[in-house]
């Protein structure tokens, strides 16, 4: 899939059309690519671009999933759950250890975000 206009393009003030693309073969479902990384990825998260482009999403689709880098290489995840509200965590099956999920669990507790589940994956 095309990357080159996004997410980040919209939030940095970019004019984008068509960035929001049909998945093939699964009707029904849109993506909207990152775009090219910017120097400043929590800032946007953080901006009120964010919660504007959110709500547009909410009018438009039955459901919004923001897929975010893991818990690991920062706070945008945490930023962003607190941001949605929910946060649905993901896991690697024998990667990701017990007490990390814990630690990650606590900490969006202690956010507005509410942790609606997990799931384990194996890839």
């Amino acid at each position: 899939m095309d990357n080159h206009a996004g997410l980040s393009g919209l939030l940095s003030g970019r004019p984008g059309e068509n960035v929001i693309k049909p998945v093939k073969g699964i009707s029904n479902l849109f993506v909207l690519p990152v775009g090219i990384q910017p120097p400043n990825p929590l800032e946007l998260i953080e901006g009120a671009a964010f919660g504007l482009l959110l709500h547009e999403l909410l009018s438009k689709f039955d459901h919004v999933v923001v897929d975010t880098p893991a818990a690991e290489f920062g706070a945008d995840g945490l930023v962003a759950a607190a941001r949605c509200g929910v946060a649905l965590m993901v896991a690697r099956k024998n990667s990701v250890r017990v007490d990390d999920l814990k630690a990650l669990v606590q900490a969006l507790s202690a956010s507005t975000a509410k942790v609606v589940g997990v799931v384990m994956n194996e890839y």
